[in-house]
């Protein structure tokens, strides 16, 4: 599925934050390999730190249940 793309601001968040926040992540040299960020079903930022790309694959252990718990968490259900 590709999710579609907007800009920050046509789904009520402030593209300068979001900047800052993304520089925040460099000065303090955060070992990220990515960082997506979503609102309202809408990618508004998605960050590659080198060397890592879209296509790099990373292999998964153990997350099915934090994957099963978010949608719940979003839904409020309980």
């Amino acid at each position: 599925m590709d999710w579609p793309v907007s800009r920050p601001e046509e789904q009520g968040m402030d593209s300068a934050r979001l900047a800052a926040m993304l520089a925040d992540v460099e000065q303090q040299q955060i070992n990220l390999h990515s960082l997506l960020v979503i609102r309202h079903g809408f990618v508004v930022s998605e960050t590659y730190y080198p060397p890592y790309t879209a296509q790099t694959r990373h292999e998964l252990y153990s997350v099915t249940k934090s994957f099963t718990a978010t949608p719940i968490g979003i839904t409020g259900e309980q």
